[in-house]
């Protein structure tokens, strides 16, 4: 899945200051926050420049700006972020803290810095336009390790040669790949396919049965045309297409940021509901289209990029959670969804998908 660019520019340079509680005078007056107060655009933004001074009189800075469809507590920890990672590089003890936000300097001013907070929350409320920037990010206990699976048993086949695709060259290989037959307990089977740069068949059997695991907790709609799943090394976005959902093992991000498991339902998502030339291809019906026509909204930023290749799965991740999963997901969420595509809602509802294990067999 691609993820949501944002634009910034971050400057950062170690300075001097007279005493360990004054702004270094050269961020101020010759540089770093100059350059912030240009970057911005005219109107419609939210923005953030935070300074550490540190006990030895140094400085350092960060900062950040976004559109306001963004919240402004996002961007005002994104300059926290950068201002603490060159706090760190340059070795300086001390706090980052916010010197200005939104062209408005706070710097020792902690109560207006929450009315500007509690402002922007209504503002946000006001503005039309998609919810989320991508749901993946935003709803992160669909799925959790500890849900049950349907996994069921994984057997080492041999290495034989196949046309996989990687993601670092963008582009098929062909690759004498250790090949696992996987089986479900709904009768459902994948192959997993391990790229031979893993060291052994001891090694691929190890990546590849973590993955039949979570895999295993999708539902069996999910499942139904994932006839192989792909695993190279390297750091690189998953993907879904073709019968075939795609791994990087190094993309650290999807575990660490606990947005495995929704990641593999977005993907999954695209293989069994909206790819073209396959079982159903929901995309392309009239009922998903009326559906996308009637409501108001798309639910991310994504969606609406790509209409026609993303909106499948960003929806059916939040269609999940509303259905299944009320109890993990804010009052909030459940309003903004329904808000956004009540008509998508209503088409999911409809389609009587085979939820399992989500939903226990009777």
């Amino acid at each position: 899945m691609k993820t949501i660019i944002l634009i910034f520019v971050l400057f950062s340079t170690s300075l001097i200051a007279k005493d360990s509680g004054k702004v270094c005078d050269w961020i101020i007056t010759g540089g770093g926050y100059q350059e912030y107060l240009d970057d911005m655009p005219p109107t419609d933004f939210y923005s953030a420049f935070h300074v550490v001074v540190g006990n030895d009189g140094r400085c350092e800075y960060g900062w950040r700006w976004n559109p306001t469809t963004r919240a402004l507590e996002n961007v005002i920890q994104e300059s926290f972020n950068d201002c603490e990672k060159w706090k760190k590089e340059s070795n300086i003890e001390g706090e980052c803290k916010p010197y200005d936000i939104n062209k408005e300097i706070v710097w020792g001013k902690p109560e207006f810095i929450k009315e500007l907070i509690e402002t922007s929350i209504e503002e946000i409320k006001s503005i039309s336009g998609p919810p989320y920037d991508g749901t993946i990010f935003h709803f992160k206990d669909v799925i959790k390790y500890s849900d049950p699976t349907t996994f069921k048993e994984i057997v080492y086949v041999g290495q034989y040669t196949r046309k996989l695709y990687d993601k670092r060259k963008y582009d098929w290989i062909n690759n004498k790949a250790y090949l696992f037959d996987v089986s479900y307990d709904d009768g459902l089977t994948i192959q997993i396919q391990v790229n031979s740069e893993f060291k052994n068949s001891n090694t691929a059997l190890n990546i590849a049965s973590k993955y039949a695991k979570v895999i295993g907790q999708l539902p069996t709609v999910l499942r139904n045309d994932v006839h192989t799943v792909t695993i190279h090394k390297g750091d690189a976005s998953f993907g879904g297409g073709s019968n075939d959902i795609l791994i990087h093992s190094e993309a650290d991000s999807y575990i660490l940021d606990g947005q495995l498991e929704e990641t593999l339902i977005h993907e999954a998502s695209h293989v069994s509901l909206n790819w073209p030339g396959y079982t159903l291809d929901h995309g392309y019906t009239k009922g998903w289209r009326a559906a996308q026509k009637a409501d108001d909204e798309f639910i991310s930023t994504y969606a609406k990029e790509h209409p026609t290749e993303e909106d499948i799965a960003e929806s059916f991740l939040v269609w999940m959670a509303l259905r299944y999963r009320t109890d993990r997901i804010s009052e909030s969420d459940v309003n903004k969804i329904l808000k956004a595509i009540p008509n998508r809602i209503k088409y999911f509802d409809e389609q009587e998908f085979d939820m399992y294990p989500i939903v226990p067999r009777e």
